[in-house]
C-alpha cells in the first residue's frame, strides 16, 4: 500500500475515534502527517514519498492502531511547537514531548539497520 492509501484508511479511523460525521481536511492532514512521521522514524529523512524501490511503511492491524493514535494526537496538538501555555506568568520554557513517545512500540519492531557484524 502507498502512503496515501494508508493515510486514507487512517483518516477514516481518526474521524471515527473523534466522533466526526465525516473526514475533514484537518483529519486528512493529521493522518498524512502520522504516516510521514512513521516513515521518518523507520527510514530517516527523505525528500520524497514512495520513490521507486522505497520500502513500504507497515500497514497491518497493529500499525493502523498506532497510526490512529498518533493521528488523533496530531489532530489535538496545537500548531505552536511549544504547546499551549496558559496565563501571563512565566513558568519556564515549554518543551514539547516527543510525538512518537506513546506509539513508538507499534513501529519499533519494523526498524532495521543494514550492517556487517
Amino acid at each position: 500500500m502507498t502512503d496515501e492509501e494508508i493515510a486514507e484508511l487512517v483518516a477514516a479511523r481518526i474521524a471515527a475515534v473523534l466522533g466526526l460525521a465525516e473526514v475533514t481536511a484537518r483529519v486528512t492532514v493529521a493522518a498524512a502527517a502520522a504516516v510521514a512521521l512513521v516513515r521518518w522514524f523507520l527510514y530517516g529523512d527523505q525528500l520524497y514519498i514512495n520513490p521507486p524501490g522505497d520500502p513500504e511503511v507497515p500497514w497491518g492491524p497493529d500499525s493502523l492502531v498506532g497510526y490512529t493514535a498518533l493521528g488523533v494526537r496530531l489532530y489535538h496538538d496545537p500548531a505552536s511547537p511549544s504547546g499551549v501555555v496558559g496565563g501571563d506568568a512565566f513558568t519556564g520554557i515549554a518543551i514539547p514531548e516527543d510525538l512518537l513517545a506513546h506509539v513508538r512500540h507499534y513501529f519499533t519492531i519494523h526498524r532495521t539497520a543494514w550492517g556487517i557484524a
